[in-house]
């Protein structure tokens, strides 16, 4: 029996049966006499009192859970206005790039900062403390190729890259990058056998998020999470996984944009020197004072033979 079953038995079988033992026992009290009837009375009056007590305390754990929800997104809101501030900064240094080789340098950093801030913040608002490990892969044609990891670093490393030739599973994993929607696996242990995430069962992670990395219409990449602990990632660390990864998308939408444009073009914005213009205007000076120096040259010569 898995664990999810067993907490759902937990949680609603004190519903279902405290109703029916109330019952059962109000009646088996009408129909007996004497001190039998006392104990049936008695009985039923300690399920209403059980029964009452179980709303109150289910009550008062809702009011926790409540609380508890308002504090992680209040925490969650602070956590991600000052740990994605290197983010948004390294953004602008991409942008702010004065040629394509130092944006590609900008993008690099961007890259590690937000691997590494995605492994230190999902897990954190889960009651099961998982080893967090985080992946980012980047398209290389048809290929997701694996840049830059954090996290169980003394574990098995993560797939170097992910190929339509390598089977259903690396194929899934494409598809995921080429699409618009995030996924979460909470317990893949718990996934029913011949569903799209079957092939994950028996890994040596439990629990999974995959977010595509896009701008617009174009894919870029995969930014994946996963845990050792099923139940360890939440919707909260999609969320904001989900960010991250637009911020990445964002990144190497300007990096594509710069390499689209011609070379001479890129050089003649950051070094006037190579302006075809100036070249010309150059040249024409060039063979005016070389024409110049040519019709005075034999003059001079007679002057001096004379």
């Amino acid at each position: 029996m898995s664990r999810v079953v067993v907490v759902a038995v937990l949680k609603y079988a004190p519903l279902i049966l405290l109703p029916i033992l109330i019952a059962l026992t109000t009646a088996s009290a009408a129909r007996s006499q004497g001190p039998t009837r006392v104990y049936w009375t008695l009985g039923a009056f300690g399920a209403v009192v059980l029964s009452g007590y179980l709303s109150v305390v289910r009550e008062r754990h809702a009011v926790a859970r409540r609380r508890d929800a308002v504090s992680a997104r209040a925490e969650l809101a602070t956590t991600l206005t000052s740990g994605t501030r290197p983010l948004i900064q390294a953004l602008g240094r991409v942008g702010a790039g004065r040629d394509l080789e130092e944006s590609r340098a900008a993008l690099s950093v961007l890259i590690s900062k937000a691997v590494s801030l995605t492994q230190a913040l999902c897990g954190r608002y889960s009651r099961f403390n998982g080893k967090i490990r985080t992946i980012f892969y980047e398209f290389d044609d048809d290929r997701l190729v694996r840049i830059e990891y954090a996290g169980r670093e003394d574990g098995t490393p993560p797939r170097p890259f992910f190929s339509y030739s390598q089977g259903s599973g690396p194929e899934r994993a494409i598809r995921v990058a080429q699409g618009e929607d995030a996924v979460l696996v909470t317990d893949l242990d718990d996934v029913p056998p011949g569903s799209e995430y079957s092939h994950l069962t028996g890994k040596a992670y439990k629990s999974l998020i995959a977010v595509p990395v896009r701008a617009g219409e174009t894919s870029y990449g995969l930014l994946a999470t996963d845990s050792d602990i099923p139940g360890s990632l939440t919707k909260i660390d999609r969320s904001y996984m989900t960010f991250i990864a637009e911020i990445i998308g964002a990144a190497y939408s300007h990096i594509r944009a710069m390499e689209s444009i011609p070379a001479n073009r890129a050089r003649r914005s950051t070094d006037h020197a190579e302006d075809p213009g100036s070249d010309l205007i150059e040249q024409l000076f060039r063979e005016r004072k070389e024409g110049s120096e040519g019709n005075q040259g034999p003059s001079s010569r007679g002057s001096d033979a004379k």
